[in-house]
């Protein structure tokens, strides 16, 4: 076998963390099956050549899902598995700890709204917890290749030493974080915060 770096083992490692915990919540949420099913499977790949768990990670969790109660799936299925994976990947701003509030950088939530209608997307739906879904347009004859939702945390509450003028704030690193992931890892940080810029002249 050829010699790996690393650095990509562990990049290996934490996409079988993701897979594996995708696997659990697919069927414990989707399936109505005992996610102790899956445990047996993601024991089985981590003692399994490098080449089989590489191979394995192309599986979709939900076919894996489905293989393993012998369920097929069904439409439903599939909107409901969507919509796990939207609520489970959408970044979240970063814990708030005293260090948080220290380092604040303040991105009014009006400039988050103006990423957001940027990138193409439209206000979906709210839900009580303040959390806002967010859905890409599609625009006719243009391959836009960003993630079609996104659900947008209420802004971040301000603590004491930061002053939030009465706006409603969000941190610049979830902002970052958030075009990020909305980009499947495109955009740098750097490119990021300059798109934030102008938007916030």
């Amino acid at each position: 076998m050829a010699s790996v770096d690393t650095k990509d083992v562990d990049l290996i490692v934490e996409f079988e963390r993701d897979f594996a915990r995708t696997l659990r919540n697919t069927l414990s949420y989707i399936f109505d099956a005992n996610a102790d099913i899956g445990n047996a499977y993601i024991e089985s790949l981590a003692n399994a050549p490098f080449h089989e768990r590489l191979i394995a990670l192309h599986e979709s969790p939900i076919d894996v899902a489905s293989a393993l109660t012998g369920t097929a799936v069904t439409d439903e299925m599939i909107a409901r598995y969507e919509d796990l994976m939207v609520r489970q990947d959408s970044p979240r701003p970063r814990p708030w700890d005293e260090h948080s509030a220290r380092v604040f950088l303040p991105v009014p939530e009006k400039a988050v709204a103006d990423v957001l209608k940027l990138f193409g997307y439209e206000k979906s739906e709210g839900y009580g917890d303040g959390t806002v879904l967010w859905q890409l347009v599609k625009r006719e004859g243009v391959d836009q290749n960003l993630r079609p939702r996104v659900l947008i945390p209420p802004p971040q509450v301000a603590v004491s030493g930061v002053a939030t003028g009465g706006q409603q704030l969000y941190d610049l690193s979830f902002v970052i974080d958030l075009m990020s992931y909305l980009t499947f890892g495109r955009l740098s940080p750097e490119a990021a915060f300059l798109i934030l810029k102008a938007l916030t002249r």
